[in-house]
């Protein structure tokens, strides 16, 4: 399977190319995201979009204090780059007016914002980052924003880039403001492993299943974060249901991920495609060290199945497209058999949590051809992970 990793953020790094344009056709509404006043205003006639000194855009970093900067001291230059985990625009227009705002990386990622009243700035819109749907800006992004009027032909559009950090827009395993109720603890990324570890990487098939044995590995083809998605597909030929699956080959990745005790607390979160086959079934894994507590030395070998608990958690993949899928940890069912961790004391202790995997099942019909893809699995508290 794809590698397990702490998700890199993103800081922006904006390069600003910027030009005011003119189109064939007036901006008509869409639906978009409200901000501000909801109210619609159609440009006037004598409307002229963006006036000020400096012209056609300004645009400042957002500081991490969540305060509004002193324009003076933030105020740019066009044709200067800088850094910031947010970004906002600061312009007056001539006019009261209904605009729109698009943002659209080359990775597929968009997002989009509505807002009505004379200025855009950062009472009205600050972008972290953040993506509307399924799909996420990535680093390494090219993100192209485009500024729209209702009832108007005039528009403003220019280029950002999104740069690899240490901290930026988006970076799950790292901003808890993005779970409302809770902290985004651990984040489980297919394109790589940047904390040391192994990662997920042993995959397994059912010999039993013939030429209908699994195939499992990273694709290009579907992503929601990151360049990959992790493909899985089988033909369960002799309809014991099992398929196979995909593990780290020390089952160490997963020490330290939660400090919770309460299973109830803790969510499994992923994003999965389901490619409409019946009995298709995604299972997670997650192995704990009976004898392992917090603060004491991460262990550097496998846990012993025999004297711990495998915690499993099903899920049938019965829609077509990506969904978010969020399981409660207290949901999860222990393994009986003492060889595939079975052995533990049957208690369910995520602050103990040592290894993770998946695996694919024709489920509950044995003997069919099931498929998936999978990508951003998150470990959450305190509720399920809210993008």
């Amino acid at each position: 399977m794809r590698k397990i990793h702490y998700r890199i953020g993103m800081v922006f790094m904006l390069l600003p190319l910027m030009w005011l344009s003119w189109s064939a056709c007036k901006r008509t509404l869409k639906s978009n995201e409200i901000v501000g006043d909801s109210k619609l205003v159609t440009a006037p006639e004598e409307f002229t979009g963006i006036v000020g000194a400096v012209a056609p855009m300004v645009y400042h970093p957002y500081g991490p204090s969540f305060t509004i900067p002193v324009i003076s001291t933030y105020k740019l230059q066009l044709g200067n780059g800088f850094n910031a985990d947010r970004f906002y625009f600061d312009n007056q227009l001539s006019h009261e007016v209904t605009w729109f705002i698009k943002f659209k990386g080359t990775s597929g990622a968009e997002k989009q914002y509505t807002g009505t009243g004379n200025s855009i700035d950062s009472l009205h819109m600050v972008w972290n980052g953040s993506a509307d749907g399924y799909r996420f800006f990535i680093a390494g992004d090219t993100v192209t924003y485009t500024i729209s009027f209702l009832g108007s032909s005039i528009n403003y559009t220019g280029i950002l880039y999104l740069k690899n950090s240490s901290s930026g827009p988006i970076n799950y395993s790292t901003m808890p403001r993005l779970l409302s109720n809770g902290n985004i603890l651990r984040y489980f990324y297919i394109d790589g492993m940047v904390d040391g570890g192994s990662g997920i990487r042993t995959s397994y098939t059912d010999a039993g299943d013939g030429n209908g044995a699994g195939q499992f590995f990273v694709s290009t083809a579907l992503q929601v974060d990151g360049h990959f998605s992790y493909y899985m597909k089988a033909t369960d030929n002799n309809a014991n249901t099992y398929c196979g699956g995909a593990s780290g080959e020390s089952l160490t990745e997963m020490y330290g991920a939660t400090s919770q005790t309460d299973a109830s607390e803790v969510y499994i979160n992923a994003y999965i495609y389901g490619y409409g086959r019946a009995n298709t079934t995604l299972t997670f894994q997650c192995f704990e060290n009976d004898s392992w507590n917090p603060g004491d030395p991460v262990p550097t070998v496998r846990p012993a199945a025999a004297s711990n608990d495998m915690w499993y958690g099903m899920v049938q993949v019965d829609w077509v497209g990506w969904k978010l899928v969020s399981i409660p940890y207290s949901s999860f069912k222990s393994a009986n058999n003492p060889n595939s961790g079975g052995g533990g004391n049957r208690i369910r202790e995520p602050h103990k949590l040592a290894g993770f995997g998946i695996e694919l099942d024709s489920y509950p019909n044995g003997g069919s051809t099931v498929e998936l893809s999978l990508d951003a699995v998150y470990l959450t508290t305190n509720g399920p992970f809210q993008p």
